[in-house]
Order: C-alpha cells, then sequence, then structure tokens
C-alpha cells in the first residue's frame, strides 16, 4: 500500500488503489453486519503474526433482553485482561430478573494460536471432588480489536478489545 500511495497518476486517470480508509470502513461495515446477522464470516485463524495479538483485556457484553426477561435469563459483562505469564484476570457482572452480582478471578492460560486454553475446576456429581483442567476453544480474530472462541464451553459471542485508557499525570505539588 505505501508504494501505491507514493504513486503519482495522470489527470483523468482512474485510481489504481482503493483508498484505505474507505476500504476499512468497509470491512467493518461488512464484518459488524455478519456478526449482527449472525451469519458465518470466514476468517484466517490466528498465524504467525498474532504473537501480541491476544495480550490486552477484552470485554464481551450481552445487552438485557427488549421485552420482560424470563426467569433463569441473564445477561451483563465480562472483561478478560491477558498479563504475561499466563495469567488471566477476570470481571463478571450478571444481572437477571432478581438483580445483579459481580465477581472477580484470576487464573491462568495458555496461547498456542490459534488455541486458547484457559484452567478451569470440574467438579463431580456428587460434588465432593474437584479436579483441574485446561479448556481448550479456538480463536478466530475477525479483526484485531474483535475475537471470537469456538468450540469450547464459552460464549460463542464476539469479544471487543477495550481502549487502553492513557494514564493522568500526577498534579505537581505547588510551592
Amino acid at each position: 500500500m505505501v508504494a501505491c500511495r507514493s504513486r503519482r497518476r495522470a489527470a483523468g486517470t482512474p485510481r489504481a488503489c482503493p483508498v484505505r480508509c474507505s476500504l476499512s470502513t468497509f470491512i467493518r461495515i461488512i464484518v459488524s453486519g455478519a456478526l449482527v446477522l449472525g451469519a458465518p464470516l470466514s476468517v484466517s485463524a490466528a498465524g504467525g503474526a498474532t504473537r501480541g495479538m491476544l495480550a490486552g483485556c477484552w470485554e464481551q457484553i450481552s445487552h438485557a433482553p427488549l421485552m420482560q426477561p424470563s426467569s433463569g435469563e441473564e445477561w451483563g459483562s465480562r472483561s478478560w485482561c491477558f498479563a504475561r505469564e499466563g495469567q488471566l484476570v477476570s470481571r463478571t457482572i450478571a444481572c437477571g430478573t432478581g438483580g445483579c452480582d459481580g465477581w472477580d478471578n484470576q487464573r491462568s492460560y495458555r496461547w498456542r494460536p490459534p488455541f486458547l486454553a484457559l484452567s478451569d475446576v470440574d467438579t463431580s456429581a456428587d460434588g465432593k471432588t474437584q479436579t483441574r483442567v485446561w479448556r481448550r476453544c479456538r480463536v478466530q480474530f475477525l479483526t484485531r480489536d474483535w475475537m471470537q472462541l469456538q468450540n469450547c464451553e464459552q460464549s460463542p459471542d464476539p469479544w471487543i478489545r477495550e481502549k487502553r485508557q492513557r494514564r493522568a499525570r500526577r498534579a505537581q505539588p505547588q510551592e
């Protein structure tokens, strides 16, 4: 694209390269439309250039229902922050007809593109025994800031990367 931008064209000659801004806008519209409609979207799985793709914080939101929710129906949001050395910090807010609840959790993860493995605990049927397990999910990056987990015990709803907030400058003491 860089060579394309610097190339000059004679007046009246059609543009040889698409305009990057328009193309990115078009792709965003197509991707968001596919997500809204639930249409399958063929995007390449995580590849070699995804070493830092998972880093940072991601959020998944399920909106409150438009109609009166049925008993047991929940909505809310959750945030996953992938830290170094395989630590995942999660924050969850879940709401239902009886009110809302929130909790934080920290667990381990393994990232082997295109698979993400999350540590979890299985409880036996009688509730007496717990076993540590790894839940493996295939990760599809829909864009740099949207991902979807597939083939695992997680919601298939898309995750959106949280924007980094700039740290406020500390106030300097007045003398």
